[in-house]
This record gives structure tokens, sequence and C-alpha cells, in this order.
């Protein structure tokens, strides 16, 4: 079985950018994705990006390189980064969503055990709010657009 490298980083935007800029950058970050086999979910919330890329360690390792280089992003944190056994957003070469605060308000505090392993893996008390929002994504459209 392979083993599946992810990370998940927040940075601020440079300078907001409008929702057709998003979207080009996202439509571009597909293509790019595509070509080097990540998948993965991009948030957008007030000025700040959520980012969580999963794929070929090195590959993954790559791509966050060029984000660092990237001049739309800046205070560019690492959330975590680690391995998994599978990939949760094997569909999606680049996804957005754009958080609301009804989405930030409906993020459920207790997660099934599955999800609790991987937050608690991240930051010991299964609090990590950028993760929790990954999830709440995932939970909400991904499995819908899986069962299609």
């Amino acid at each position: 079985k392979s083993v599946v490298g992810r990370i998940m980083k927040m940075s601020k935007m440079n300078q907001e950018m409008s929702e057709d800029e998003l979207k080009k950058l996202v439509e571009t970050s597909q293509v790019k994705n595509a070509q080097s086999g990540i998948t993965g979910l991009l948030i957008s919330l007030n000025n700040t990006f959520i980012q969580y890329l999963e794929g070929e360690k090195e590959n993954v390792k790559t791509l966050y390189g060029t984000i660092k280089n990237d001049s739309r992003h800046k205070n560019i944190e690492i959330q975590f980064e680690g391995v998994l056994e599978s990939r949760m957003f094997s569909k999606w070469n680049m996804s957005l969503e754009t958080a609301t605060q009804s989405n930030i308000e409906r993020l459920p505090q207790a997660y099934s055990s599955q999800y609790k392993k991987m937050l608690e893996s991240v930051d010991g008390s299964g609090s990590n709010f950028g993760l929790r929002l990954i999830i709440y994504f995932y939970e909400l459209k991904y499995k819908l657009y899986q069962a299609q």
C-alpha cells in the first residue's frame, strides 16, 4: 500500500481577491495538480487561505515550495504535515470553497472516531479550526459527490 503525503497550511491573501480571481487561481491549480497527482481543497475565509494538499510526498513538498514563493500568499503557516494510507479528496485536483459565518457555526464540536484521531494527531486537543473546516466540506460536498 502506498503512503500519501499531506500538508495543510493557512496563509493570508496579499490582497483581496475577487471570486473570479479565485476561480482562475483554482482552474490553473487543477491543471498543474492533475499533472503531478495532487488532490485537495482550498478554502477562502476572510482573506485567508486554508489549503489541504495530498499526493506523493515529494510532489506535495514541491508544490508547497511553489506556494511559499507565490506573491499572492503571506504569513504562511503549516498547520500540519504527515502521511495517510489513503486520500480524502481523490477526485478533486483542487476544489474551492468559500467559508461563511454559517458554515463556521455548523462546524461540529465532535467527530466520528476516524476524524477525531486525525484531529488529535494534529494538535492533541482535536480543536484545529482549519482541519475542522476541511472535514466539514469533505462531509458536506465530497461524500455527496462520491455517491453520484
